[in-house]
């Protein structure tokens, strides 16, 4: 990307029909009236304040838009109007880099944004409006069969469900599977395991019966998180601690995941993985999952 300067300085936008200009943009140039009502209702409901939009002009006078879409577990995605020519990047970036500090202003602890492996420009833009690349993402799915056996018993192994035990409990071995991860450890240390747990718990709705933590000879060892929507279900998160780890559990852990699910009455399974992590893609392979899609993950956080 050419090292140019933005040809205005982003800023929110200064009345409503320009909010509203801001927004088509952002939602593609596709959104009508409604939709943007519904996108407004969901901003007010993650609590995301009216100046976390900004805006900017091209030398062109076109319109770009940015806006940090906050979560729970103080995190949000950035979002960014699509360009109409590789000479607005500067602008672009600029736009993302002031969106991205107002979140930050705002008290979120990590901004994440995904793009195409392919898009070279749009990761370009990332990085210099102050993001870093994280990782890879694949998405893998499979159809759950109609009959799935139950896993083996496990003389080791029980999982209980967590939904109701105390956060701590669940945030403390959930921040002991972290060390020494291969799945995106440029994460680890960035948030609070308890600001992670917050934004597991809402990435969709937990399944009692897959929402546990895993029990081993009078220690928990690790979590199995499995959340719904609609007819699928969310492989959210699962990971054990470094001592429990390669010996077969992840396996069982697996067929018990998918027995329960089907039990639950879910039909498909989907869930993302750090295309670095050989040993999960090839456990997540064994058990039917094939890749979908692919992204490219970059993040930032406060300086």
């Amino acid at each position: 990307m050419a090292d140019s300067s933005p040809a205005s300085a982003p800023h929110p936008p200064a009345s409503a029909s320009q909010r509203q200009a801001a927004l088509h943009a952002l939602l593609l140039g596709t959104a009508g009236p409604e939709s943007i009502a519904r996108f407004e209702a969901l901003l007010a409901e993650r609590g995301c304040p009216q100046n976390a939009l900004y805006i900017t002009h091209t030398a062109r006078g076109r319109l770009l838009s940015s806006l940090v879409v906050p979560s729970p577990g103080r995190v949000g995605m950035l979002m960014r109007s699509p360009m109409q020519s590789q000479s607005d990047a500067p602008d672009a970036a600029a736009v993302a880099q002031a969106a991205t500090a107002a979140a930050f202003a705002h008290g979120l602890q990590l901004v994440q944004a995904l793009v195409s492996p392919d898009d070279a420009l749009g990761q370009a833009i990332l990085r210099r409006a102050g993001l870093r690349d994280l990782a890879t993402l694949y998405t893998l799915e499979r159809t759950l069969p109609r009959r799935v056996p139950p896993p083996p018993s496990h003389d080791k192994i029980t999982l209980i469900p967590c939904l109701q035990l105390p956060d701590d409990r669940v945030a403390t071995v959930l921040e002991a599977t972290y060390e020494g991860t291969a799945d995106c450890p440029g994460l680890r240390g960035l948030r609070t395991a308890q600001d992670t747990l917050h934004g597991h718990r809402s990435s969709g709705t937990p399944i009692d019966a897959a929402w546990c933590l895993v029990h081993a000879q009078g220690e928990d060892v690790g979590v199995l998180l499995v959340a719904e929507h609609g007819a699928s279900a969310d492989l959210v998160y699962t990971g054990l601690t470094p001592a429990w780890r390669g010996k077969g559990i992840g396996h069982w852990l697996m067929q018990a995941m998918l027995h329960r699910l089907h039990t639950h009455g879910a039909s498909r399974i989907r869930l993302c993985v750090d295309a670095q992590n050989a040993p999960a893609l090839q456990l997540y392979r064994r058990h039917g999952l094939q890749r979908t899609a692919a992204s490219r993950a970059l993040i930032a956080t406060p300086q």
